[in-house]
């Protein structure tokens, strides 16, 4: 064996080196698993995928892994699925990741909710699994959004080896005749919208636009 290819091996009781290198040959065997399982995704589907859940592996993580699952009406039994599947990818821990319905964080009160959701989020993050699903994203209620800046922060997240999957359902379906960049914009504007909606105008794109740009940036579109 060659100095070079010496140098580059892994050195023996280096656990941080053979365990990430076991996390990523489970992430890959259980990719090929999902895109044989569904196998009506694009490559860009599962590359956005694979891509935000190596950057938690291949390195020190910077921050969570957070990836959006977004469909139609027709196809939100499949994103739901996928995202399942996906949050589980990893292995993380001997536990299931924690699937979060809104009905699990409903309250009379707001401010339950949010904490109730923050509970949840933390519980699951910070050791029982390191994976969170929280389904249909667009439903949560909306004192509860400030929950997910302290989750998916690009710096300050408290569990940045963590995985959190969102799926979010499009009411209105996509334009079959849009490309991926214009169906990406319609979901941002939709959430966006539909937000300033249910919280009567209370919450503004200054809170809003942030937001997205820590939830949106891995979105998957069921096709």
């Amino acid at each position: 064996m060659d100095t070079d290819a010496k140098n580059h091996e892994p050195k023996v009781g280096d656990s941080t080196v053979s365990e990430s290198s076991a996390t990523m040959e489970i992430l890959h065997r259980n990719m090929k698993i999902m895109e044989e399982t569904f196998k009506g995704q694009s490559p860009r589907f599962w590359s956005v995928i694979e891509t935000s859940l190596e950057s938690i592996v291949a390195r020190q993580p910077l921050h969570p892994s957070v990836i959006m699952i977004v469909s139609g009406p027709e196809r939100s039994d499949t994103a739901k699925a996928i995202a399942q599947q996906v949050a589980n990818s990893l292995q993380l821990s001997d536990n299931k990741a924690v699937e979060i319905h809104n009905e699990n964080i409903e309250s009379p009160n707001p401010a339950d909710v949010k904490l109730r959701l923050d509970e949840l989020m933390d519980e699951a993050l910070g050791g029982r699994s390191k994976a969170a699903v929280l389904y249909n994203i667009e439903n949560i209620e909306t004192s509860a959004l400030s929950i997910l800046f302290k989750y998916c922060d690009n710096v300050n997240a408290p569990h940045k080896d963590a995985v959190i999957v969102f799926t979010a359902c499009m009411k209105e379906g996509f334009d079959p005749e849009s490309n991926l960049k214009e169906r990406e914009e319609a979901l941002q504007d939709f959430l966006i919208e539909h937000w300033k909606t249910m919280s009567s105008g209370k919450l503004g794109d200054h809170f809003l636009s942030p937001l997205m740009s820590r939830i949106g940036n891995s979105v998957a579109i069921v096709t």
